[in-house]
This record gives C-alpha cells, sequence and structure tokens, in this order.
C-alpha cells in the first residue's frame, strides 16, 4: 500500500489558484515563441486580477454607505460589489491561470502568478491608499522569493493520476494522518478563535474606531492651520513695515497689489490704509484656507465617494468619514497584544482554508481521470469531493471576515504565504513527493518553506532593524514611510493618546 502510495503521488502548485484542472494538459510551447510570450502574459494577469480583486473586496467592505462607486458614473451597493470581486477573482484564478497552463511550464506558471504579492502592494497603495510601510513591502518579497526556491526544487516526473485505493493509502500512511490531522487542526483553531474575538470585539466597532481617529486626525490639521494662522497675524505688523519700504518679504505669505504700492508711495495715512486692508485680505485667505481644510479630508483607508456630503444623484452615500465624534468608550476594541495576534491568525487560517481546498481538489481531479476504469464509484471520491466543496465555501466566509478587518496590504502577503506553506508540505509530506527528489530539491524546498515563514513574520514587524539608515531616496521609491504610521489596534489606549494632542473644536 505504500509502495502504491508512492507511486501515485501528485505534484505540488505552490500557488493561491483553485484551479489545477488543465495542468494534466501537455504545454502548447514550452519553448521560446509566441506560445510562450501569451502564457507569460496570461500568467502575469492572472496574478495582477487576483490582487486587483482582493482590493475590491476590501473597498466593498469597509466603504461606508448604502452604494459604493465602481466607475465615475456606475454606482453599486457594497454586497453586489463584493460579488464583483468575487467573479474578477474567478476570472484570473480560473480563466486567465489556466490558460497560462496551455503554454508555459508550471514552475514558471507558478512564479509569475506569485506577482500577485507587487500588484497587491500597487492596488492597495493606489485605490486604497494604505501605507507601504518597509515590513510590508520587504515581507510580501521575501515571500515571493521563497515561493521561487520552492518552484525551482520541485519534484519532477510525478504522476498526476492515482486511484481511489492510492488515495486512502496517503491518509492511511503515518506522516500522512499526522499531517491532515494538524492541518485541520490549526484551522479549527483558528476558526474557533476568530468566532470568539468577532463576538466580543466586533469588526465594525474596529471601522469605527478607525474612523474616530480619522476625524480626529483631521481636527488636528485643522487646530495646525489655526495656529499658522495666528503665527501670521502677529508677524503682520513688521510683514507691512518690510512691504512699505519697498522690500517683499516672502516668508509672512502676504502678497501686495498695486494699490497698496502706490499707497505707501502716497504717506503714512495712506500706508496705514493699505495696511489695514491687507491685514484684512490675510485673515480672510486663512479663513479660507482652514475653511477648505475642514471640508478636506485626509487620504484614508476608507474611500467613500469625492463629491458633496449627503446623497448625490445617484444615491449613494457620500458623507465624510470623520463627521461626527464617535464615543470611544462605547466601542469594544480588542487589546493591542490581542489584534497583533490576530492579525496573523486571521489570514493564515485562511490560507491553510485554501490549502485543504487545493490538496482536495488534486485528489479529487486526479481520481477523476481514473473514471473509465470503473473507480468513480468508490466512496473516496466522494468524500473528497464534499471536502473540497466544504472548505471552498468556507473560503468565501474568511475572504469576507479577514479582508473586513485587516488591510490588503497586510493580510494577502500573509494568507498567500500560509496558503503556499500548506501546498509545499502537502506535497513533500502528505503525497509523499521527496520520493521523486533530489536532496538538492529537497533543502531548496526546505529553504523556501523558511524563506517564506520569515517573510510572514516581517509583514507582522512594526518596523525593520537598519532601515532607517537607508538613504530615503531608496525607500521612498516603495514605501511610504521608514516606520509603522499607524498602530494595527485602535485600542480606547491609542486613540486616547491620540485625542490629549488634539483640542476638540
Amino acid at each position: 500500500g505504500a509502495k502504491q502510495a508512492q507511486q501515485g503521488s501528485l505534484a505540488t502548485r505552490p500557488t493561491s489558484s483553485p484551479n489545477d484542472g488543465l495542468q494534466a494538459l501537455p504545454s502548447a510551447a514550452m519553448s521560446d515563441g509566441a506560445g510562450a510570450i501569451l502564457g507569460v502574459i496570461f500568467a502575469v494577469a492572472a496574478g495582477a486580477t487576483v490582487a486587483y480583486s482582493m482590493n475590491i473586496q476590501r473597498y466593498a467592505l469597509i466603504a461606508p454607505g448604502p452604494k459604493v462607486r465602481l466607475l465615475r458614473y456606475i454606482y453599486l451597493r457594497p454586497f453586489w460589489m463584493w460579488i464583483f470581486g468575487l467573479v474578477v477573482y474567478g476570472i484570473g484564478s480560473g480563466g486567465f491561470y489556466s490558460l497560462a497552463g496551455l503554454f508555459i511550464s508550471l514552475s514558471l506558471q507558478s512564479a509569475l502568478f506569485a506577482t500577485l504579492l507587487v500588484f497587491n502592494l500597487f492596488f492597495a497603495r493606489m485605490f486604497l491608499h494604505e501605507v507601504l510601510t518597509p515590513p510590508r513591502v520587504v515581507g510580501a518579497c521575501v515571500i515571493l522569493l521563497g515561493t521561487v526556491l520552492c518552484v525551482v526544487g520541485r519534484a519532477e516526473g510525478v504522476p498526476t493520476e492515482y486511484s481511489p485505493e492510492q488515495i486512502k493509502g496517503f491518509f492511511k500512511a503515518t506522516r500522512g494522518a499526522i499531517y491532515f490531522s494538524a492541518l485541520i487542526s490549526a484551522i479549527l483553531v483558528g476558526v474557533i478563535s476568530i468566532i470568539i474575538v468577532e463576538r466580543k470585539y466586533p469588526t465594525n466597532d474596529k471601522i469605527l474606531a478607525q474612523r474616530e481617529r480619522e476625524r480626529r486626525a483631521s481636527v488636528a490639521s485643522v487646530a495646525s492651520n489655526k495656529s499658522l494662522s495666528r503665527t501670521a497675524g502677529l508677524q503682520t505688523d513688521a510683514s507691512l513695515q518690510s512691504i512699505v519700504g519697498g522690500t517683499r518679504t516672502a516668508a509672512a505669505g502676504l502678497s501686495v497689489d498695486s494699490a497698496a504700492n502706490a499707497a505707501a508711495a502716497s504717506g503714512p495715512d495712506a500706508a496705514a490704509s493699505a495696511a489695514s486692508a491687507e491685514n484684512g485680505a490675510t485673515l480672510a485667505n486663512a479663513e479660507g484656507s482652514l475653511t477648505q481644510a475642514a471640508s478636506t479630508r485626509p487620504r484614508s483607508v476608507i474611500i467613500v465617494d469625492e463629491t458633496t456630503a449627503g446623497t448625490d444623484r445617484h444615491g449613494a452615500s457620500v458623507s465624510s468619514v470623520a463627521s461626527v465624534p464617535i464615543n470611544v468608550k462605547d466601542l469594544r476594541l480588542a487589546p493591542r497584544w490581542l489584534d497583533h495576534v490576530m492579525a496573523f491568525v486571521y489570514p493564515a487560517s485562511l490560507g491553510l482554508d485554501e490549502g485543504v481546498a487545493h490538496l482536495t481538489l488534486r485528489a479529487m481531479n486526479s481520481m477523476l481521470a481514473q473514471c473509465e476504469e470503473g473507480t468513480c464509484a468508490d466512496w473516496m471520491l466522494y468524500f473528497i469531493i464534499a471536502l473540497w466543496i466544504f472548505s471552498s465555501l468556507a473560503t468565501l466566509w474568511w475572504l469576507r471576515v479577514v479582508f473586513k478587518r485587516y488591510e490588503v496590504s497586510s493580510a494577502l502577503p500573509i494568507e498567500y504565504g500560509a496558503a503556499t506553506f500548506a501546498d509545499i508540505c502537502s506535497g513533500l509530506i502528505f503525497f509523499q513527493e521527496t520520493e521523486y527528489m533530489s536532496t538538492s530539491d529537497i533543502i531548496l524546498n526546505i529553504a523556501g518553506l523558511l524563506v517564506i515563514c520569515s517573510g510572514v513574520g516581517m509583514t507582522l514587524l512594526k518596523s525593520l532593524p537598519l532601515v532607517a539608515y537607508l538613504p530615503r531616496q531608496w525607500t521612498g521609491l516603495c514605501c511610504s514611510k521608514l516606520s509603522e504610521p499607524s498602530e494595527t489596534a485602535f485600542t480606547e489606549r491609542s486613540l486616547s493618546r491620540a485625542g490629549e494632542r488634539i483640542s476638540e473644536p
């Protein structure tokens, strides 16, 4: 039984795409040529489309109001916007990824699909205005590097078809049974933890706390403008004396028109009159700037329509993100340490669930390929199909929960890293692919797994050592700031500290 299980092991694919049905088909153009170019284009398009779909789902889940904007004149309800994101996900993972498998090798296809981590950072910054800190950028790149190492060290010559008896042999094998039990146990622990946290510290309260922080930041900006305008008012007399003398003072920020120049040349009385008029114009300009600052929302994670407040002609809610103060004491917010822990548990459990879906999908496709031999009536096939359907439906729930609570730029690398880790381990341990690997291939896979784990760990850090010593020109190309600009846990304590520095209007 063990020998049959080894002969029937299936090649693993270290990607987060659930489509494996076309992997047994021969490539149309494995060498150079138009087919290879098409395969590269389709693989990169698959990564970009999947990353874009994740950002659409995040946008639909956090945007306030009964409607959100898809295009300039197209508005959808948040639920239908989320469904649209799922459709885009299906186009990327089921369409582009499948087409790429017809033209290029599986190794190249997997490496190119991993570029979704880079596309995700771009979309999260451009569309959701998420802050790309060095831990997030470096962590995503390290996970990408680990994926490439695993792809290079993948097994060659592994069978792609096996019978239900061989699948039973994988489950009965000691290492297969231990691995699958550990995988299911980790997922169950994650699900129970998520349910407990969601009941005690709802995601909606976390979003409200984030909006309150943005409101206070807006108030702080207005207060800063007031302080600057007062400082400019105190310097008005000295500035006007310089203007009367014929010298413009740029630091005062005052513009002198031709009437003021003529008054200065006429005499002291006319100059005083011009000074009074100039001072009034300065105050008017300061009030106008203050009004504009008060009405301008800061760039934030929460995206709403950029039109007037209230409800526009399309019926979309466009109220300001931070117009009404929120009492933080009434919100049920998780402690900072717990929120940091769950920032890993949420996306990692989603990735492990996708790993189960990928494992069962491989087993299902390989058994279906032998249906002509009369093996499709075995109970193992129906058990695998039921497990695949259940894990796939669970993914839909997980996507809503994870990307509503955490930013895409931090959650997606962890999710993808966990899914890749599970896929690689499924091949090495469950499907016993080590029997088809050389020692160097095994070392490459183990090194790739360690690199992926280190990349996930970097994503969770607040800052990276020695990054602050790099030239700002280097870090400014990819990162928004040199250190984490905000806390991922919007706790009452953090909001209270922010409130101490802000005078409420």
